[in-house]
């Protein structure tokens, strides 16, 4: 069951914001699968995914030019919105930029779990709910197809793998960083 309860900070120009800083000016064409995506919680189950959530939590910090300082209260919640933007802009710095902006990163994210094909007409709430419980819950392959970070050739089973080490072997695996 996805935890859809974001009750938090739910300001409507962070969301905006947030939209912004990952589609820039194609938002209407991904408002739907970005406010979907905005009221589901991420929830980690492997040790240190903690830590992506604290980088997740860094972009109130951002929106707010260093105002927000709730940033570490007892039970913290981002959403997968805010967890897949940081990521993208954590592709971004890893790479230079040279492999595309943070906007880029955030598309390519997105076409890699599937999530593509939910924006603009394509929108369908139940395959969106699907694909983020597959991400949240590591009901992905092996391989880590399905999810964020798909491998050509895994070493380890992705399933079992902190999300910042998915990142970076398929960084490693498709990028010279």
């Amino acid at each position: 069951m996805l935890q859809t309860d974001i009750d938090w900070f739910d300001d409507h120009e962070y969301f905006l914001w947030l939209c912004q800083e990952a589609t820039g000016y194609d938002y209407p064409h991904y408002s739907r699968l970005l406010r979907a995506m905005h009221d589901v919680s991420f929830l980690y189950f492997i040790e240190y995914d903690n830590n992506r959530m604290y980088e997740a939590l860094e972009l109130r910090r951002e929106f707010t030019d260093g105002a927000y300082v709730d940033l570490y209260t007892e039970e913290p919640r981002v959403s997968m919105l805010e967890l897949v933007l940081s990521l993208a802009i954590k592709c971004s710095d890893m790479t230079f930029e040279y492999c595309g902006d943070v906007k880029g990163w955030f598309r390519g994210l997105l076409c890699n779990c599937g999530l593509d094909k939910c924006a603009g007409t394509g929108f369908n709430e139940e395959i969106v709910k699907d694909i983020l419980n597959k991400i949240i819950h590591r009901r992905y392959d092996r391989n880590g197809v399905g999810g964020l970070f798909p491998l050509k050739n895994a070493e380890t089973d992705q399933r079992k793998v902190e999300i910042w080490y998915q990142m970076n072997a398929y960084l490693n695996e498709n990028y010279e960083i």
